[in-house]
């Protein structure tokens, strides 16, 4: 298989303003089996970023607090035993 079988063609995409080749110089195509290194690599990446040096407002802290705590957990727990407040 080609990476030519992972594009649409012009036709395909039904389009006739787009401009923009169906593909890229450095791009590559790689196959995640059930998302295994998919979500590894997720998490690298997520991992690697760094917080915004600049501060919230407090509207934006108000509702973006309670989401980061319900998502993110330090202990690495499921959201299930979050939200039961179990281990």
């Amino acid at each position: 298989m080609g990476t030519d079988d992972w594009f649409l063609t012009a036709a395909e995409r039904g389009n006739p303003a787009f401009r923009l080749p169906p593909w890229s110089a450095g791009n590559r195509v790689v196959a995640h089996v059930h998302g295994s290194a998919y979500f590894a690599r997720l998490v690298e990446e997520v991992r690697a970023l760094r917080p915004c040096p600049e501060r919230m407002g407090l509207l934006t802290r108000a509702w973006a607090v309670p989401v980061y705590r319900l998502v993110y957990d330090p202990d690495g727990r499921p959201l299930r035993y979050r939200l039961r407040r179990r281990w």
